[in-house]
């Protein structure tokens, strides 16, 4: 099975996509920045058909297409290699037949278009195929307290000494509401100490491994469960003001990226699928009229509504969590390119006066 890895000319693309994210990164916080937007399938289609993975690339490209008119944000595509999941059913592209020569066709055509990638990471399989293309990972609620997840969002003496920036790590936060295990994984992510891994490779074979620092990292919520009483707006609000004080106290102002997940446990708040996700867009942009800052948000989109059955062979249909049709996504994109708008534009009146 042969990996699909960036040419020398793709990697200085994604280093430059990934120096921008670093360079965002620095002014977390401030409104006085674009708002990230990482939105695309919740998990690509596997090649059960014909035109799985073509579809996923069609849409990324379309919602990059259009963030290109909004000056307030900065797009990256989701391209996830696996999914986790709670019950059965598609465990991700990577792990269908010939998917991961898929994955690497997909990530060749929007790399060379300059469309910057994002993806969770799983565990080793999927760093091999799936990071070498990303602008940006992280470690998921589910699998975030796994150690070896925690090493994958660092990088590696052999990317340090090949000169390849290292993606910034992000890890999500748990299902219950709780923040410790995040934190726990922030400090695994940026802890200075060098770290040895003993690792299996593709072939069967062992290696060992040094993991550096990842001084670029961010916190994502993801939501929690059960959905405690009052307005969304409220509750949205208390969680994101309780989440940017922890982190400016656990690592300083700042250090740490506050991103907001429009989907999963926030989204079932309003409902759940496309319409519980817009809800939770429309609070957000709400919130940050009111003055909250966040630094990006994430999303689950694609070119239909929905999700399909798992015997279902529909392309540009999520086989796994509802998306957001495509059309109804690009007016998202617009709303929250406002919202920012408007937040930088405050910020700039503020320092004149």
């Amino acid at each position: 099975m042969e990996i699909i890895l960036p040419t020398e000319d793709q990697t200085v693309q994604i280093n430059e996509l990934r120096q921008q994210q670093i360079d965002d990164m620095f002014r977390n916080g401030s409104p006085n920045a674009p708002l990230a937007v990482w939105a695309g399938p919740c998990a690509t289609d596997s090649n059960r058909h014909e035109d799985g993975e073509l579809a996923a690339v069609r849409h990324i490209r379309t919602m990059a297409d259009g963030a290109e008119e909004l000056p307030n944000l900065r797009y990256k595509g989701r391209k996830n290699g696996t999914k986790p999941r709670t019950r059965g059913g598609t465990t991700g592209l990577i792990h269908q037949r010939n998917g991961v020569a898929c994955y690497g066709e997909g990530a060749q055509i929007l790399t060379d278009e300059g469309i910057g990638l994002v993806a969770e990471i799983m565990d080793e399989s999927d760093a091999a195929v799936a990071s070498p293309w990303l602008v940006a990972k992280w470690g998921g609620a589910r699998n975030v307290e796994d150690t070896g997840v925690r090493q994958l969002l660092r990088p590696t003496s052999i990317e340090l000494e090949q000169g390849i920036v290292p993606a910034p790590g992000f890890v999500k936060s748990g299902t219950g509401g709780s923040l410790t295990t995040a934190m726990h994984a922030l400090h695994t992510v940026r802890a200075e100490a060098s770290e040895i891994r003993t690792r299996f490779t593709l072939d069967g074979g062992l290696q060992q491994i040094e993991t550096h620092a990842n001084p670029s990292t961010g916190l994502i919520l993801r939501g929690y469960a059960p959905r405690p009483a009052g307005p969304t707006d409220e509750i949205l609000a208390d969680e994101i003001i309780t989440a940017r004080e922890l982190i400016d106290s656990e690592f300083g102002a700042g250090a740490v990226a506050l991103y907001v997940d429009v989907s999963h446990q926030h989204a079932a708040w309003e409902g759940g699928g496309e319409e519980g996700q817009l809800a939770i867009a429309q609070s957000l942009a709400r919130l940050m009229g009111q003055g909250i800052v966040i630094d990006g948000v994430l999303a689950e989109t694609y070119l239909h509504p929905g999700n399909q059955r798992d015997t279902e062979r529909v392309p540009g249909l999520s086989q796994v969590d509802k998306c957001i049709r495509e059309e109804r996504a690009l007016g998202m994109l617009s709303l929250l390119d406002n919202a920012r708008g408007l937040q930088i534009r405050e910020y700039v009146l503020a320092g004149a006066r």
